[in-house]
């Protein structure tokens, strides 16, 4: 097969921030779900979805959802007047615990008229212990598999496109979650790596304070470093995935925290495995996440193929 590595050069804009925004994300205890758009329309979130979540145009919701003996939060985006008919992102964050938690009110929540549905992780603000591509990929599962739940409850799509986009860390989870219970891939038109982290034992190598933080938070040892990484890193974990997943990698020519190299590693493996539809792009003059970057969801759901 071909493969078409492209630049695009696109002005910079904020996409999200790294802090923490866990006192967004509370919901009182026996709520299942809870309507938090006018929390977020007075939040620090992106200006244009507070907007839209004042005159009432888009919501967004914090639910609660049941993976093994936890019950974990995760929220849902959409535009009432066109969540019947509107595509589907699942949307797997970076970071860890409270790191990176995103304010729900962002670029990638309010895009547009698309639904968004994107979760916490355990740990943080959920409860149970985040292992980092452990027990937590049983979140993302579940996530998925509770869909028909959430759209019976909210009146979403049941037949529109779904597709599944992970950020940095997300795209970790991503690849593991679509190993490890192969059945999900039948749920997706595609899937996106956004500067995801594709090659673990390369990023300990470029970045030593990830093997410390690791070794402090998540239980890597010099005893059981060999399978620690091994089952938790992408590149490793591919042989469940089907070879016809349209599979698009995205990487920011300027990241410091995952190089574009951990990304062409990646297209470069699956090529070898077999794999037939597979697309590359790289955005110059980009920082990790596309953070800072205006049209960043343009080009997303362009690649997805909902927009031209």
């Amino acid at each position: 097969m071909s493969l078409i590595f492209s630049l695009v050069i696109i002005q910079t804009f904020s996409l999200y921030a790294w802090s923490s925004h866990s006192s967004l994300w509370e919901m009182p205890s026996g709520i299942d779900s809870l309507n938090i758009s006018e929390r977020l329309a007075l939040s620090d979130g992106e200006e244009l979805c507070k907007k839209r979540l004042r005159n009432k145009s888009r919501e967004i919701h914090l639910f609660s959802y049941p993976s093994g003996k936890y019950k974990l939060k995760a929220y849902i985006s959409f535009e009432p007047a066109k969540k019947s008919q509107a595509p589907v992102l699942f949307f797997l964050r970076g970071g860890n615990n409270n790191f990176g938690l995103m304010n729900p009110a962002n670029s990638i929540s309010c895009y547009g008229s698309y639904t968004v549905i994107g979760l916490s992780y355990r740990g943080g603000v959920s409860p149970g212990k985040d292992e980092y591509g452990g027990k937590d990929l049983l979140d993302v599962a579940a996530l998925i598999n509770f869909f028909p739940h959430l759209a019976s409850t909210y009146g979403i799509s049941t037949t529109s496109n779904r597709y599944m986009l992970g950020a940095s860390r997300g795209g970790l989870q991503m690849f593991l979650v679509l190993n490890k219970f192969p059945a999900i891939q039948q749920q997706f038109k595609s899937v996106l790596s956004l500067s995801g982290i594709l090659d673990l034992e390369l990023l300990i190598k470029q970045r030593p304070s990830m093997n410390n933080m690791f070794r402090r938070d998540f239980g890597l040892s010099d005893r059981n470093a060999k399978q620690w990484i091994r089952a938790r890193n992408p590149i490793k974990n591919l042989h469940n995935i089907s070879r016809d997943l349209p599979i698009i990698i995205l990487q920011a020519s300027h990241d410091q925290r995952v190089t574009p190299l951990i990304g062409k590693k990646m297209v470069i493996e699956l090529i070898s495995k077999g794999f037939r539809n597979i697309r590359y792009r790289e955005i110059t003059h980009a920082q990790h996440a596309l953070r800072g970057f205006k049209n960043d969801m343009h080009i997303i759901w362009q690649l997805f193929g909902e927009e031209k």
